[in-house]
């Protein structure tokens, strides 16, 4: 039997850990695979480039097509909303944040911001913490507590490890 994409769905690919490093320290633009699979990622199509970025559909096409490559700067602003953190300072170098799949971009970007790099680790302070120390980080608050809470007792993070 024949297999077949279901609605022109492209099955997704894993980023290179080098897409995630400030220019200075190696940084390689993504392939055209990789883009594709951050879009997925952050939900956005090539509408949303052009309006976000203000771009031109010319110039998303080209990206696309890996006729030219897409800027650092733009990958940038598709990393955070990933939920990768400000990569041009080198928060996500050596680290995996897969696993924060299902995870709003809100909660993903505070949670790198505070250095938690692993599912375990943020079991372990999940458990140490008082609710009220979550809430004190900056820009978590009680929404992000509680689909944090919620994500963590849905074990959404056990598909990712």
């Amino acid at each position: 039997m024949e297999t077949q994409a279901i609605y022109g769905v492209k099955p997704t690919v894993s980023i290179r850990e080098s897409c995630f490093l400030p220019v200075a320290e190696g940084w390689t633009a993504p392939t055209t695979d990789e883009l594709e699979t951050m879009l997925v990622m952050i939900r956005w199509k090539a509408g949303d480039l052009m309006r976000i970025l203000g771009v031109t559909d010319r110039t998303v096409r080209r990206w696309l097509s890996g006729q030219t490559e897409i800027p650092f700067a733009a990958w940038c602003i598709m990393s955070y909303q990933a939920g990768y953190g400000e990569i041009w300072k080198g928060s996500g170098r050596g680290h995996d944040y897969s696993w924060m799949a299902g995870m709003s971009t809100r909660l993903r970007n505070n949670l790198v911001r505070e250095g938690i790099t692993s599912l375990d680790s943020l079991r372990q302070l999940f458990q140490e913490w008082a609710p009220a120390q979550w809430i004190a980080l900056d820009n978590f608050g009680n929404k992000c507590y509680d689909e944090l809470r919620v994500w963590l007792a849905e074990g959404v993070g056990d598909d990712h490890c």
